[in-house]
Formats: structure tokens, sequence, C-alpha cells
């Protein structure tokens, strides 16, 4: 069965992949050719080209390694993003395989990761999201068939290691992860509850720092003072694609703290101006869950809404359909955690910020779709 259902997904994983060549072809964006320019770099000189690339260390590195190889050609790139994008895919079905103990949850998460095409088509692009995404897969992988074991824990942290060096937002992955761990071992560290109460403000202090230094580099303030909801918005505000509700009336003060924090700034920006701080958040938030956008076309707006609904009620399902309160609990921090910094910095305009929120999302989709078929197939309630 097993057998049987990866092939089903690495079948699926080629149409899919082959439709997307077919349609978009190679695409270079802007930013693509900036991490082809940065892995170049790389090559000749042997050292990072700005030190925020950090943040992008394991895509930069893998990009020149292959470009060591072959020279000039960007195909080799894409066709290792498909292949680390196959394994991610049959990563996501054991997990969910292993979540619900059901092969057919399995099949589901794999196939919902595989026909969201506004997600995979990132392997065929040379961005950094199709690494990232890959890599936090594997990384829920590794969380689900988690023992506490010595290599388990060798594993987390090389995980740790690659998915903070892929991208900035991989903090999310570290710290829904971190969630998982103690809700893995509440009932123990109940009974020790200094140590909850140290790791939790151990926790509280890594997400403002980490918070904090991702803002000092990628400052979103001038956004809040411009009244962008989409970052960027007022460049392109005579462009036929522009649209009101991408950018609002920015309040009259147009003035921040002088904390040396830009979570400081941010937050007497908040303080001076909450209600338009809330209305531009909310908005924010409401770009990245249901990933319209006013300057898609009708009929991929209509899809996306059919497509988010579908995938929102399955998970809804899946929470309710198994007892595994650690991942559940990671799935749910990664979205809160994922949509709270979306809220106080920037909303893209191209939905490649969800990427953190979707391996926990898809997992527990794969379950609810599977409980779905099994109903009809069994014709049993709750029979997975």
């Amino acid at each position: 069965m097993v057998k049987r259902h990866i092939l089903i997904l690495s079948l699926l994983f080629i149409l899919v992949h082959c439709f997307l060549g077919w349609h978009y072809g190679i695409r270079v964006f802007f930013d693509s050719a900036a991490y082809i320019e940065a892995a170049d770099y790389v090559i000749a000189t042997g050292d990072l080209q700005d030190i925020h690339h950090l943040f992008y260390a394991v895509p930069i590195f893998i990009m020149a390694c292959i470009r060591l190889l072959f020279p000039g050609d960007i195909v080799p790139i894409l066709l290792f993003q498909c292949a680390l994008s196959l394994l991610a895919t049959i990563a996501l079905y054991k997990s969910s395989e292993k979540v619900f103990d059901s092969p057919l949850a399995g099949l589901m998460s794999g196939a919902i990761f595989l026909l969201w095409l506004d997600n995979i088509h990132w392997n065929i692009t040379t961005m950094t999201e199709s690494i990232a995404c890959s890599v936090f897969c594997i990384a829920l992988y590794a969380l689900t068939n988690w023992q506490g074991r010595f290599k388990d824990i060798l594993t987390l942290i090389v995980l740790f290691l690659l998915v903070f060096f892929c991208r900035p937002t991989g903090v999310v992955i570290i710290i829904s992860a971190l969630v998982f761990l103690m809700t893995y071992y509440w009932d123990s560290l109940q009974e020790r509850r200094r140590l909850l109460i140290s790791i939790a403000a151990v926790g509280i202090v890594a997400i403002l720092f980490s918070a904090d230094r991702m803002l000092d580099h990628w400052n979103f303030s001038e956004q809040y003072m411009k009244g962008n909801i989409i970052t960027y918005a007022d460049v392109v505000k005579d462009r036929p694609f522009f649209h009101e509700s991408i950018a609002i009336e920015p309040p009259p003060s147009k003035t921040f703290s002088t904390s040396n924090s830009p979570i400081g700034r941010i937050a007497g920006f908040i303080y001076e101006n909450p209600l338009y701080f809330l209305k531009t958040a909310s908005l924010k938030v409401l770009y990245l869950i249901t990933f319209v956008r006013p300057y898609y076309s009708l009929s991929h707006n209509i899809y996306l809404v059919v497509w988010m609904f579908t995938v929102y009620a399955l998970f809804v399902i899946g929470w309710r359909s198994t007892t595994n309160m650690p991942i559940k609990l990671f799935a749910l921090a990664a979205i809160i955690l994922n949509s709270g910094l979306i809220g106080i910095s920037s909303v893209d305009w191209d939905n490649r910020f969800y990427i953190p929120m979707e391996p926990g999302i898809v997992l527990l989709a794969g379950g609810g779709a599977a409980m779905l078929v099994s109903r009809k197939w069994n014709g049993k309630k709750g029979e997975v």
C-alpha cells in the first residue's frame, strides 16, 4: 500500500511539474536573479555578497555548488529543487501516515501539497522558498517520529541549523518545534515548574530577539508611514494593477519612536495609532491566509477562495481526528507566529511568506481528507 501510494505521488509530482514547466517556463524574477548573483559571488570570492545573505546561506551555497558543476546553467538548480521537493512530499506522506495511523492520510497530505499550485510553483524558479519549504517538511517528519533518543536530538539540531539558515522566517519553524517539545514533555515539565518558567522565559526572549534582529535589517517602519498593506505598494500607484485596497491613507502622525530597537519603534507607533495598526495588520493577515489579491484575475481569486476554504475545512476535520496534541500545537504555533510576524511587518505580493505555515496545515488537512474519504467508502463515522 505504502509503495503504491508513493508511486502515485511520484507520478502526480511529475505531472504537476510538467504542467508548471509548460505553463510558466523558466522564470527569472528580480529576487531569483539576485540569488544566482549571490551564488556566483560565493564561487568567485568564497564569501557572501552581503551580510544579510547569511539568513539565506543554505540555498545560496547549494546554488553555488551546482553552478560550480554546471557553470552558467539554471536548470540543474531547478532539478535539484524538484528532487528535494519530491523527498519532502514523501516526508509529508510518512508524517501524516504516522500521525493518523493511515496510509490514506499520507496520500491525501501528499496530494494536497502537490496540487497547491500557488506554493509548489516555487520549485521552478531560483528563489529560496522551494528549498526552505522542503527542509521545513523534513523537520516536521523528524518531529512526528520524535522519541527523545540521542539520534533524534542530533537530527533535530542539524535540521534547526538548516531551517535557520534557509530563510529568516525559519525561526517560526524552530519556535513551533519548541512548542512541540514542550507539549511532548508537558507532564514532566509540570513537575518542574521552575524549569518550565525558565523555558517559557527563554522562549519569549528568543522570539523577541529574533523578531528584533530580522526587523532591524528588513525595516518595515516606512511601510506603516506610507500606508502600504502590500509592501512597496506606493511605488506602483501609476500602474494598471494598483488597487486602493493594497494601500490605505496613513495616520496624520508619521513619526516613530526614537528607540534603537525596531520592535520598540513599532510598539511606539502602535501605541500612538492603535486603530490604524489593527486595520493594517488585519488586512495583511487576511491577504496572507486567503491568498487572494485584488490584482489577480477574478477566476484565479475564485479558485483561491474555493481551494483555501477546502484546505482549511479539511484542516479542522484533521485537527479533530487526531489526539496528537504536540503536532496540533506545532501547526497552530506556526500559524499564529507567522501571522503575527506578517501583521507587524509586511505581506508580500505573491504569497511566498505563507510557506512556514504550510507543512503543518497540509499534514492535518490530509488527515481530514482521509476521514471524509473513509466515511464515504466504509459508511462508518470516524473511521480512518
